[in-house]
């Protein structure tokens, strides 16, 4: 019985794997967070296409697109700036708190390919009266992730799973996005 659960977790686990998009990771492999990219793949989809449904995409996502993208160059690259509300969480004394990011990220693509890179990040600091209040850069390391006896560390760990996860968001909506067939988005915008 114990083999069959086994064998039933780990097929479960393949096909869940192998179903979502790639994730940003933070391991001994990628030590820094950012810059990280992952390669979103989608069998048959021109570098055309790629750009055109990206930028569909932003268009869907972000209420102001026309102030989101900072730079383009048609089928080439498109970098954005935007703001993740309430994308960090962190804790301080056991109270939770939550901070807005501020990000850079571009898109790049090849044939079948879509290439998503997190340029930049900062955490918006309420300020006090030791410092000011404004956007601050909040860079992850791998080895400030563990205390000294190889526990991971509550506050930094819980910090560190929100942004990831932020970014985690964007490639998995992306990435669902660009893998919808054509005719289904059509059949969307006529529905109503």
């Amino acid at each position: 019985m114990k083999r069959i659960l086994f064998t039933l977790c780990l097929s479960l686990l393949t096909i869940i794997s192998f179903a979502q998009a790639p994730t940003f990771t933070l391991s001994e492999e990628k030590p820094n967070f950012p810059p990280q990219f992952i390669v979103l793949k989608i069998d048959s989809l021109s570098i055309e296409d790629g750009y055109k449904r990206t930028l569909e995409w932003i268009n869907i996502n972000y209420n102001t697109p026309s102030k989101v993208i900072k730079s383009q160059i048609e089928n080439k690259y498109i970098r954005i700036q935007g703001v993740s509300k309430n994308g960090f969480t962190f804790v301080n004394m056991g109270m939770t708190f939550y901070k807005d990011i501020q990000y850079t990220i571009e898109f790049k693509f090849k044939e079948n390919k879509v290439r998503y890179d997190v340029l930049d990040y900062e955490v918006w600091n309420d300020g006090s009266e030791y410092s000011s209040a404004g956007w601050s850069p909040y860079p992850i390391k791998y080895s400030k992730l563990y205390k000294r006896n190889g526990k991971i560390k509550k506050g930094y760990g819980k910090g560190v799973q929100t942004i990831m996860g932020c970014f985690n968001d964007i490639a998995e909506g992306l990435d669902l996005y660009l893998r919808k067939p054509i005719a289904e988005i059509i059949s969307e915008d006529n529905d109503w």
